[in-house]
């Protein structure tokens, strides 16, 4: 497990270093970001959203406001 922060935006990666299969669920991933406004940490937050694999990921967004990230989520 890896962890870290990056421009506020708290990240925690889970790997799998033996290369053993892991469930065919799934993972749910949420980002929690308090405004919608379209700045740094709302671009980082969007670009790991919507880089993941949708196949392997489930992946929300909680935010606050109605800014330019809510409509580019929508």
């Amino acid at each position: 497990m890896l962890y870290g922060s990056i421009n506020g935006v708290y990240w925690v990666l889970y790997y799998n270093h033996m290369n053993i299969p892991l469930s065919t669920k799934k993972t749910k991933i949420l980002y929690v970001i308090t405004k919608s406004n379209f700045g740094g940490a709302q671009k980082y937050v969007y670009d790991l959203a919507r880089s993941l694999p949708r196949d392997q990921f489930e992946v929300m967004i909680a935010l606050g406001g109605e800014g330019v990230l809510a409509e580019k989520l929508a």
